[in-house]
């Protein structure tokens, strides 16, 4: 994979790109070392991104097989016979779930996801960073100072050519791996009544309900903040020689771990110091409410009597909410790092009314061959959507069975799928 963990390159002219090599024209990179070493690039595939082999990052190495989950849940069921024909019935359920995504892809800075300085582009690094090794700072000012003449003897010059400063390129597992928490809490309540009755010598049953249902779920993810990357990038040595944030910075208008500025050594996988990720980075949250009232009301029952049987058809009514808010924190909503969301807030209502039924044509009792059973079915749905409108569905279908071990089916459907929140708004 070409990612490189800690590649390094020149600012790029019109006609291509070029690297640090040593004095055998190798690639230079950082990887575990602060110090620049050989680079293999592996064998290329066709694709820009993907090598086989070589010292890029294999994703193997940041992707999670198994994330730890905690989760309590409580459940309570209740029934009450109110007399011989009417029950009432509730049930309670309540959910908490703890969830840790340990690892995955980690925060790319590279010129295939952005231009350099920019929150995905390349890193710009000044070339006498105090953080450079002496033998390291002379191999790139030589580079710099070779792909300076090569740019002049080409008979041009690159505008956004900066003598002093050069590109790093890096998949920076120890700035941002991916790691996330989760905490949802859920909620559900129903109460209702069912029954049945007998109406002119015919059965039947009801029930009418009504349900309410809430989920909040909390995510955290912690993320670099690229305006304090910068101004940690920054760094240079005071009078006493130790490191330090250059100038007078000013950090990004969201919080961090630490708001002291600290200088960020990136040469070298687990170079960046505790302080220094502490000073970039933001525990970005983002929080979700859905919410769900359901109220029902159905009957159904025997309406006639045919020589195959009872005509059989239900009839029900359906009085629906959902509603559901998003709300990313600004680091998400202003951009501030590699991670972006917009938050959507809003709901409908929808009112439906249904009606089906099962009309019996020739049944087992009647004995008649090829004809073991044979049943229409129909279905019928009116959907008023308080955003989406209305519309009708239905359902027209037959089951044949000319023995009583096969069985054809058939069926018409018209059907609909109404918009989700996330579409609406």
């Amino acid at each position: 994979v070409l990612f490189r963990s800690t590649g390094i390159g020149l600012p790029p002219p019109p006609t291509g790109t070029y690297g640090v090599t040593n004095s055998a024209g190798q690639l230079l990179a950082w990887g575990k070392s602060s110090l620049l070493t050989p680079y293999n690039l592996g064998t290329p595939t066709g694709n820009p991104v993907f090598a086989s082999g070589g010292d890029g990052e294999r994703l193997s190495q940041v992707s999670t097989l198994l994330s730890p989950t905690e989760r309590m849940n409580f459940d309570v069921l209740g029934n009450f016979n109110l007399n011989d024909s009417v029950n009432l019935f509730t049930e309670g359920w309540f959910s908490e779930t703890h969830a840790t995504d340990l690892l995955q892809q980690p925060a790319y800075n590279t010129i295939l996801f952005g231009g350099a300085g920019t929150a995905n582009g390349n890193f710009i690094v000044n070339v006498n960073n105090p953080f450079l090794s002496v033998s390291n700072q002379a191999l790139i000012q030589t580079a710099l100072n070779n792909y300076s003449a090569a740019l002049g003897g080409k008979g041009f010059i690159y505008s956004g050519w900066n003598p002093n400063q050069f590109y790093v390129a890096r998949a920076s597992t120890d700035l941002q791996n991916g790691l996330a928490t989760a905490t949802e809490v859920l909620a559900r309540g129903v109460i209702g009544l069912n029954g049945n009755f007998s109406l002119a010598d015919r059965n039947f049953n009801w029930e009418v309900a009504a349900n309410y249902g809430a989920s909040s779920n909390t995510a955290v993810q912690p993320a670099y903040v690229f305006q304090n990357v910068q101004n940690a990038l920054n760094s240079t040595l005071n009078s006493a020689g130790q490191i330090v944030c250059a100038g007078s910075p000013v950090n990004a208008p969201i919080s961090t771990v630490s708001s002291t500025c600290a200088p960020l050594n990136i040469f070298g996988n687990g170079s960046p110091s505790l302080a220094a990720r502490q000073y970039i980075t933001h525990l970005a949250t983002a929080t979700s409410d859905n919410t769900q009232r359901d109220a029902t009301a159905n009957i159904g029952g025997d309406l006639f009597k045919l020589p195959a049987g009872e005509v059989k058809a239900s009839f029900g009514f359906e009085n629906r909410r959902e509603s559901a808010d998003f709300s990313p924190d600004a680091f998400y909503s202003e951009t501030l790092g590699q991670l972006s969301a917009t938050g959507i807030e809003g709901s409908y209502i929808t009112n439906e009314v249904y009606g089906e039924t099962l009309i019996p044509i020739f049944s087992p009792s009647q004995d008649i061959p090829a004809l073991h059973r044979v049943e229409l079915e129909g279905a019928a749905r009116r959907v008023d959507n308080s955003i989406a409108g209305t519309a009708t569905t239905w359902t027209e279908g037959m089951r044949w069975e000319p023995t009583e071990d096969v069985q054809l089916r058939a069926n018409r459907t018209k059907s609909i799928r109404a918009p989700a929140i996330t579409e609406l708004f």
